[in-house]
C-alpha cells in the first residue's frame, strides 16, 4: 500500500495531476495541516494557485490525519463551507425542498387513515475501551521509572483523588518506555475521566515536581499507532 501511495505522489503522477488541475469546475475546498510530513504543506499553495476559486485551510499544530488531529476545527470548516455552497445553491435548494415538501405532504394525505409512529433512535459509543498514550515529565530529567513503579505511582494518583474506591479502577499498562517515560494505557470507557483527572492531578514524584502529559486518547487503538507529526519519511 505504501509503495502504491509513493507512486501517486511521486513526481510522474504530481506533473500529471497539475496540468489537469483547470478542469476542475466544481467548488473545492482543501483542509491541510501545517506540520504534515507526509504531504508537504507547500502542495496547499500549488492547489490554490491553480484553482483561484479553491478554498484553502492551513491548520495550526495539525500534521496529515487532520480529521484525528482536529476533529472540531475540521468540521466546523467543512460545514461552514457546504453552508456557503448552499446559499450559492439557494434557489434550487429552495426548490428542492418545496419539491420535497410537497412530496410528503401527498404521502401523508394517501396514509391519513394511518396511525402515525415515532421511533427514537440513541446511539452510545460501542466501544468498551479508551487508550491513551501519555507520557510523565519529571523536574529530574535523570530520574527512571520501572513499569511496576509508574503503574504503582498512576494508582496513588487514583487513590489521593478517589479514595480506596476509585483505586480499584482496573487499567492496563499496555506498553512502556522506560527511557522517554511513555506509556500507553487501557481504560474501560466510562472509567477514562476518573483517570484522566488523576493523571491531571499528580504533581509530585518522589519530592520532586512532576506533570504527566496526555498525548493521544481514542477509543481505537490503531489511532495511537502512530502520530503523523513525528513521522520521517525517507
Amino acid at each position: 500500500m505504501f509503495s502504491v501511495l509513493m507512486e501517486i505522489v511521486g513526481e510522474k503522477s504530481r506533473h500529471s495531476l497539475q496540468e489537469n488541475l483547470h478542469l476542475i469546475t466544481a467548488p473545492l475546498q482543501v483542509i491541510w495541516g501545517k506540520e504534515d510530513q507526509v504531504l508537504d504543506v507547500s502542495g496547499a499553495a500549488v492547489l490554490q494557485a491553480a484553482l483561484p476559486s479553491c478554498q484553502v485551510e492551513v491548520l495550526e499544530n495539525c500534521g496529515h490525519s487532520v480529521a484525528l488531529e482536529r476533529p472540531r476545527k475540521a468540521a466546523k470548516l467543512i460545514t461552514d463551507f457546504l453552508s456557503a455552497q448552499e446559499c450559492r445553491c439557494g434557489c434550487l435548494i429552495a426548490l428542492l425542498r418545496l419539491s420535497h415538501r410537497c412530496f410528503n405532504i401527498m404521502k401523508r394525505v394517501d396514509k391519513k387513515d394511518e396511525s402515525t409512529v415515532y421511533q427514537r433512535v440513541v446511539f452510545k459509543n460501542a466501544s468498551p475501551h479508551h487508550y491513551m498514550k501519555v507520557c510523565l515529565v519529571l523536574e529530574d530529567e535523570s530520574t527512571r521509572l520501572s513499569a511496576v513503579e509508574f503503574k504503582c505511582f498512576i494508582i496513588s494518583g487514583l487513590k489521593s483523588l478517589f479514595g480506596e474506591v476509585g483505586a480499584a479502577l482496573t487499567f492496563d499498562l499496555l506498553k512502556y518506555d522506560e527511557d522517554t517515560l511513555t506509556a500507553l494505557l487501557r481504560v474501560c470507557s466510562r472509567g477514562l475521566v476518573k483517570l484522566w483527572s488523576s493523571l491531571t492531578l499528580l504533581g509530585s514524584y518522589q519530592n520532586q515536581a512532576c506533570a504527566f502529559r496526555v498525548l493521544q486518547v481514542s477509543p481505537y487503538l490503531l489511532a495511537l499507532t502512530g502520530n503523523s507529526r513525528e513521522l520521517q519519511l525517507d
